[in-house]
């Protein structure tokens, strides 16, 4: 087995919610099931995604939930659930769900360990079209002695910054988990994803909720190329290489023919060391002045 390819598992599924009273007051889909049936449905994928020999199991923005405003579920629910199939499958499992407090609501996402532990919980820093989500206050990376997990949600994906941030925090793979009702944008947003790849030097991950009559946009990209995609319901399939993404990191652009690569490595090298310390620093300020709250 080779100790530097871990695959990842990105789930695209038919998503049920009644309303999006979390998100927006008004109806979306008054015949659809109980969200209950997203939580049944994820714990299949999981168990699916595990035989098939994926390590990682990664769900869209909000899945399974809760979502809606009359949902039967609470993330404290879809936690326990979930943390219970991960220690079942020895999977990582990353899902997404409202998370209420006293001021309001977050949009969160989650890690979850092979042993049912939370791993940590991103929430969305940049709400998107008027969303009445309370604003996340840190970026997140987590290390699972394989990997290094960054996180960003939905149109998150647009903005540089937020990538290249995760990168500057040693991330190998950033999760960009999306809601729905892409449309038009797909074509356009695939690109961005692919952009945030390549000039970040990271494999990027995501997938959307089946809501309406739109196609999927499940995909896994590498700095060099497309690794999988599909605009159907079900699980897509990729492979993370550590090594390959090493070579690309640390060697030097080489005018040869045919190159060894399709894309050009290095990119982050041509930042400045001074450059590179100062955003180090006020990382590590950031992660002190947390960790003494």
């Amino acid at each position: 087995m080779n100790e530097n390819i871990h695959r990842v598992a990105v789930v695209q599924p038919y998503t049920y919610s009644r309303t999006w009273g979390l998100i927006f007051p008004f109806p979306f889909d008054e015949d659809a099931p109980p969200e209950t049936q997203n939580l049944e449905d994820a714990l299949g994928y999981i168990a699916q995604a595990a035989e098939a020999g994926a390590r990682y199991v990664a769900f869209p923005e909000m899945y399974p939930g809760p979502m809606s405003s009359d949902s039967p579920l609470t993330l404290d629910l879809v936690t326990e659930r979930l943390a219970d199939q991960a220690r079942s499958s020895k999977v990582w499992v990353l899902y997404g769900g409202a998370e209420a407090v006293a001021g309001g609501l977050y949009n969160t996402y989650s890690v979850l360990t092979p042993q049912g532990e939370l791993a940590g919980r991103y929430r969305k820093m940049i709400p998107a079209c008027g969303e009445p989500w309370l604003e996340g206050e840190q970026p997140i990376v987590i290390d699972t002695g394989e990997l290094k997990l960054g996180i960003a949600i939905c149109w998150e994906a647009w903005f540089p910054e937020i990538a290249r941030t995760l990168m500057f925090m040693g991330a190998d793979v950033i999760f960009f988990p999306t809601g729905a009702l892409v449309y038009e944008l797909a074509p356009r947003w695939e690109q961005i994803l692919a952009a945030r790849a390549a000039e970040n030097m990271v494999y990027t991950v995501a997938s959307v909720n089946l809501l309406a009559m739109e196609p999927g946009m499940a995909v896994i990209h590498s700095p060099e190329e497309r690794v999988a995609h599909s605009t159907e319901p079900g699980i897509v399939y990729g492979n993370i290489d550590t090594a390959r993404l090493a070579y690309l990191r640390h060697t030097d652009e080489q005018l040869m023919v045919p190159k060894k690569y399709r894309s050009i490595p290095g990119l982050t090298r041509a930042l400045r060391p001074e450059l590179l310390k100062t955003l180090e620093h006020g990382r590590d300020a950031a992660m002190v002045a947390e960790a003494q709250k």
